[in-house]
């Protein structure tokens, strides 16, 4: 049985309380460079930390799961049904090339529906690192049964699909460091696959580009549509007439839940000042040609669900950079050449000026799943953390098991004991919501090649506190590289049979 819980429009009863105007997005250029945004309204409150889940007060007279939209001849969308009504949807499918793919601007500067490139999560390693001094071509194992994946490449102009290449031991590997591509010397080189002839953009979906819906709510599902016919909604991501940009629904820094401009794949520099005192406002490293409008900061530590701050992009380039010297001195910083940028970043948007949503909670047997409904009745996914086992009182995903696809709690075991990598340990990664309520220590042990992994569950054993023992994990540098982690890091326990938690099944639609 299906029921619902949600939770209070706190931020429609200020907005009413307000007059229903929202504050103006024009301000005043800050003092300390003309380069910097203009100032929009005055930085928001950071409320104290509030809980995992909020509180419930009221069911809504009406909540319809949406509708995927219809698919083409080629692109299907991945609908995955438990066996309590449960649905999520997964994106979509290449049926011809018989991999998910997701909406992302080709290297022929056209939006197409892409194969996805493999996370941290699906390699099993810390970080990324790539193949080249530009961190363009990203670093793949050669692992043999894997040789039929797609190899991945950066440009100016979009994402270039390769074929996997020749397996090769290069000598030196390279990754982002505080926005930079740094190299790294390889210990004992690692057999990574070298990238092969680029497919022809041509192959892939061509997308037809997104246009809002002119005089329509200020908060709209984003609708992809393709070549082949595929009309979709794209869950997950809303588009925010008003502001002009794609946004997801997630806690904003008073608490509310708020759909939040989306910040592209970069990082913030802490370690660079645009002024001499090294002292004033972070800044954003951007490879993209045309920075974002917006970009999200962390509002504060312990949040549970973490909450964010949004502030605007300059758009043109600092020229002028500090950064902290080997004593501590700030002194003048000259970026090494490369597609990075640093932008300055403007105060915080007021919380109030973005749209607001409330969250609710679809119960369907032992499984609870998150949803958001917006002022004017717009349903969207929530974009993480979307399933919540009453049972085993975790967050779970459904992840590939030999008993099928079950709901497991993430956790990171890509992490050793001591400095050989010779024993298998993991660090949970339930966050600081799930160590609130979760008894016991249930550990997701991802095996098999990064390609095609495979899930089982083991108890956590004996715990290795954070920092009093040296933990390793092994890097595509060919060796165990000691890492310092302030969590609990667990040995392995008696493992736990699969089939015991929510099993669900993916199909095409």
């Amino acid at each position: 049985m299906t029921t619902l819980r949600v939770s209070t429009f706190v931020a429609f009863s200020l907005l009413a309380a307000c007059g229903g105007n929202s504050p103006a997005l024009d301000g005043s250029v800050g003092a300390s460079d003309a380069n910097r945004p203009a100032r929009l309204d005055a930085p928001a409150a950071v409320d104290a930390p509030g809980d995992a889940r909020p509180a419930v007060d009221k069911v809504p007279p009406a909540f319809a799961l949406p509708a995927p939209g219809a698919s083409g001849t080629r692109l299907k969308t991945r609908v995955l049904r438990t066996g309590s009504a449960g649905v999520e949807y997964r994106g979509l499918f290449d049926t011809m090339l018989q991999v998910p793919c997701a909406v992302q601007t080709a290297s022929d500067g056209k939006p197409r529906c892409l194969p996805i490139s493999p996370s941290i999560r699906d390699l099993g390693v810390a970080t990324l690192y790539y193949l080249d001094a530009a961190c363009a071509d990203q670093a793949l194992p050669g692992t043999a049964e894997c040789s039929a994946a797609f190899g991945f490449r950066s440009t100016a102009s979009g994402m270039a699909i390769h074929k996997l290449g020749p397996v090769i031991k290069p000598a030196t590997l390279y990754r982002v460091v505080e926005g930079q591509c740094q190299a790294f010397p390889t210990n004992q080189p690692s057999s990574l696959y070298s990238l092969g002839d680029e497919i022809p953009p041509a192959t892939f979906v061509e997308a037809v580009p997104f246009a809002p819906a002119a005089g329509g709510p200020r908060v709209q599902a984003i609708v992809d549509q393709f070549a082949d016919g595929t009309r979709v909604r794209r869950f997950g991501t809303l588009w925010d007439a008003e502001l002009k940009v794609p946004c997801q629904v997630a806690p904003a820094s008073d608490g509310v839940f708020r759909c939040l401009p989306v910040t592209p794949l970069a990082a913030t520099s802490k370690a660079t000042y645009e002024d001499a005192f090294c002292t004033d406002w972070p800044t954003a490293a951007i490879t993209t040609a045309e920075p974002p409008p917006f970009w999200q900061l962390s509002a504060g530590q312990g949040d549970c669900p973490l909450r964010r701050l949004v502030r605007p992009v300059a758009k043109v380039p600092l020229t002028k950079l500090f950064r902290l010297g080997s004593t501590g001195k700030c002194e003048p910083f000259v970026p090494p050449a490369g597609p990075i940028k640093y932008h300055s970043l403007g105060s915080d948007v007021t919380a109030l000026r973005l749209a607001p949503f409330a969250l609710i909670t679809r119960v369907d047997g032992r499984l609870e799943s998150k949803w958001v409904i917006g002022e004017d009745g717009l349903v969207d996914q929530v974009a993480s953390d979307f399933w919540f086992d009453t049972v085993s009182q975790r967050l779970c995903s459904f992840l590939s098991t030999a008993a099928g696809l079950r709901c497991l709690q993430p956790t990171w075991v890509a992490t050793f004991a001591g400095a050989n990598c010779d024993e298998r340990v993991a660090v949970s990664v339930g966050g600081v919501c799930m160590r609130k309520v979760a008894p016991g220590v249930l550990l997701t042990l991802l095996n098999g090649p990064w390609c095609h992994q495979e899930a089982s569950v083991a108890t956590g054993g004996d715990t290795i506190p954070g920092g009093s023992s040296p933990l390793s994990y092994t890097s595509l540098l060919g060796a165990c590289d000691l890492v310092p982690l302030p969590f609990l890091a667990y040995r392995l326990g008696p493992t736990v049979d699969a089939a015991t938690f929510e099993k669900a099944t993916e199909t095409l639609e």
